[in-house]
């Protein structure tokens, strides 16, 4: 992801106009083109409608690394029945944009452009490949057909395989025409509906509207991975950063190493029946909006863990008074920093809630403030090395670190009983560091859980034992004590070197203690009989 912001940078200054790109060669194109089309031009310039139309053969539409292809008015570019390859790279990527943007703010169709519009057959098996390309000003106006308000930037209803990476989706509206519950308007920079295998990787959606999924809308896609890209400053209703919508026949949907900030609306819209699916590993910080951030319609027991949800600002919605985590369903959500989230009607109080109607998540081992009284809940504040508190278009710091100090307590304290992580994380170092994967998505890199102690520093007497526990350590330290069952009995954030600790109501078990100094973290084990 880290790459990919000089390229983002550059992306956006070309399309701001601060950088003019020399045309050196101009080919104009509209119309109906049969079979294979190849655009190599410096430039191709756009002057109406344009149809990609397939031959008696398999047909494609292909778009030469370093091209730039702008509308010169609001014309839209349809491929029917073809693949589409625009594979563009690093050094020469591919530009699609208007050339008139003066009103690209108003509802009207007097500039910007009408996106891609791809669609194929049932029986077709047509690929999208995009690599390093750019889709910018984009629209949806009162005079679009109101079945074709989806997808701004690129609306896609196929059976196709899709694969979009290191691309730049920025400043596509899918205007809200006539109010929120109204057909369309979904996905304002990419909207895809039902291709059979969808990749999408190291991509940034910035600055695109749309009412369901402002960045980007999933709809019916049968397998799926969206994984390190980065979502920022999208406005929408209902996922603004983006909205998925699956059925139970969808095959190992995976989402992950996401950073989602700054963006306006509820930030994260899940609606999936699997229970193979996993949200994991994402950053959601500093974004703002009306509904919960998290929603999911989930009644099997998809995992959603180790994901950062911050600092994020809700103000209710139909009376619900959580401004971090809302669910629908019987997740199992583990491993998570849900923290600082506010939310108008309640406070900040409540950082998770969830609807009983189909049954109610797993909760456990979450550092989560106000909310300590699940399995496993680590205690105190995460300690992050530069956090940022803006909220939706009041951010002002792209540059926050969410990684955490050495003293966060949710370092080398994740639940190990799940696999499936990636070997890196957000910021591109390994995921679990330690030996033990660290809360949250971000993995402390300096932090080993040893440092110059050895366990037998620490002393536990008796233990077996009845009444009472006593410690012996070499410094003041933060004691964490759970019960078998996981709940907690005990804590302190600041334990004397000698400390006795009453034991005489706990039932007889096994106790887990957590603890936490200066320059050690390590877990033991007491037994009362």
């Amino acid at each position: 992801m880290k790459n990919l912001r000089l390229y983002t940078l550059l992306a956006l200054l070309m399309m701001a106009g601060g950088i003019k790109m020399q045309a050196q060669n101009v080919t104009e194109v509209s119309g109906t083109y049969y079979g294979n089309v190849y655009w190599e031009a410096d430039t191709i310039k756009i002057i109406g409608d344009v149809l990609i139309e397939k031959d008696d053969y398999p047909s494609k539409l292909v778009v030469a690394p370093g091209t730039y292809v702008e509308a010169q008015g609001y014309y839209r570019i349809t491929v029917h029945n073809c693949s589409l390859f625009a594979e563009g790279t690093e050094d020469a990527p591919i530009v699609f944009t208007a050339r008139d943007l003066t009103n690209f703010n108003n509802q009207g169709f007097e500039s910007g452009w009408q996106g891609f519009f791809i669609t194929s057959e049932s029986n077709m098996n047509d690929s999208l490949v995009m690599d390093y390309c750019t889709i910018s000003y984009a629209k949806v106006t009162n005079g679009t057909p109101e079945g074709d308000r989806n997808g701004a930037g690129l609306y896609l209803n196929t059976k196709k395989y899709c694969r979009m990476s290191n691309c730049v989706i920025s400043n596509n509206h899918a205007y809200n025409t006539g109010g929120t519950q109204s057909p369309g308007n979904g996905g304002g920079g990419v909207y895809m509906m039902n291709p059979g295998v969808c990749e999408i990787e190291n991509c940034l959606f910035a600055n695109n509207y749309g009412s369901w999924g402002g960045g980007m809308s999933l709809n019916g896609t049968r397998t799926f991975t969206v994984h390190d890209c980065e979502f920022f400053a999208n406005t929408g209703s209902y996922g603004s950063a983006f909205y998925i919508h699956i059925g139970s026949s969808a095959i190992g949907p995976n989402v992950y190493n996401n950073y989602i900030h700054a963006n306006h609306g509820q930030a994260v819209y899940l609606a999936w029946d699997v229970k193979t699916g996993r949200f994991h590993d994402n950053i959601i910080v500093n974004n703002s909006g009306e509904p919960p951030l998290l929603g999911g319609t989930s009644p099997n027991k998809s995992l959603w863990y180790n994901n950062t949800i911050v600092l994020n600002q809700s103000d209710g919605f139909m009376g619900i008074q959580c401004g971090g985590l809302w669910t629908i369903g019987e997740q199992i959500i583990f491993n998570n920093i849900i923290y600082a989230n506010g939310n108008s009607l309640s406070f900040g109080e409540m950082q998770f809630d969830y609807d009983p109607v189909n049954g109610s998540p797993t909760f456990f081992n979450n550092c989560v403030s106000y909310y300590h009284n699940n399995p496993g809940n680590v205690f105190g504040e995460p300690e992050f090395v530069n956090p940022a508190f803006g909220l939706g278009p009041n951010y002002d710091k792209p540059d926050a670190d969410w990684s955490l100090r050495d003293n966060s307590p949710c370092i080398n304290a994740g639940s190990t009983e799940q696999s499936g992580y990636p070997a890196t994380d957000v910021y591109g170092n390994p995921r679990v560091n330690g030996g033990i994967i660290d809360i949250g998505a971000v993995e402390n890199q300096n932090f080993d859980g040893i440092g110059d102690w050895d366990e037998d520093d620490i002393g536990i007497f008796p233990n077996p034992g009845n009444n009472k526990m006593i410690i012996i350590m070499l410094e003041n330290s933060e004691i964490s004590i759970y019960d078998i069952t996981g709940k907690l009995v005990y804590f302190d954030n600041n334990v004397d070197v000698i400390t006795e600790i009453d034991t005489e109501s706990w039932n007889s078990g096994i106790y887990i203690l957590k603890i936490c100094g200066e320059n050690f973290k390590t877990t033991k084990r007491w037994i009362k009989y």
